[in-house]
């Protein structure tokens, strides 16, 4: 074999390894954008559910005005995931599924307006699936009493489906 035939088969070796790298990057980053939109679509769903369960009247096992009482197939309560202790009027509910933690908030009213907090914290990605834990990687939204997304402009930390932790 001549040196021109060795160094065309190394650059394509090259060539060869490089596209793979980048063909196996654009996979990750494609499967994280569809794992998180999965996400934020369960989210809504919660939050239609939450709606239906709130508008129908208590005669018919429904919230009758309120989304106190709301109770998803699949859920348990978990007042202490949320941080509320026992007294707290907030409910807290979570489901599980095998990728991800959805934990719920709900807020009666009061002093604010009734809303919900939805924390979807994932199993596939960070560290753990704890609400509390930072590093997690999780995704936080805030509803209010017609299921809309609360964007509070003098407020960062309630911006529409905000995502952090490590992903």
């Amino acid at each position: 074999m001549g040196q021109q035939q060795v160094l065309l088969i190394i650059l394509t070796v090259i060539v060869i390894a490089i596209a793979i790298t980048v063909g196996i990057g654009m996979f990750q980053s494609k499967a994280l954008s569809a794992h998180q939109d999965d996400i934020i679509m369960n989210i809504n769903n919660i939050v239609m559910q939450a709606l239906v369960y709130k508008q129908t009247p208590q005669s018919l096992m429904g919230g009758g005005g309120t989304f106190l009482g709301f109770n998803p197939v699949n859920s348990e309560n978990s007042r202490g995931h949320i941080g509320n202790p026992d007294d707290s009027p907030n409910q807290g509910l979570k489901i599980e599924t095998a990728e991800v933690n959805y934990f719920i908030e709900i807020w009666p009213g009061g002093g604010y307006p009734q809303r919900l907090q939805i924390i979807a914290s994932s199993k596939r990605y960070g560290e753990g699936n704890s609400w509390a834990n930072p590093a997690n990687a999780r995704i936080r939204a805030y509803f209010d009493d017609n299921g809309e997304l609360i964007n509070l402009v003098n407020n960062p930390n309630r911006q529409g489906f905000m995502i952090s932790g490590n992903w």
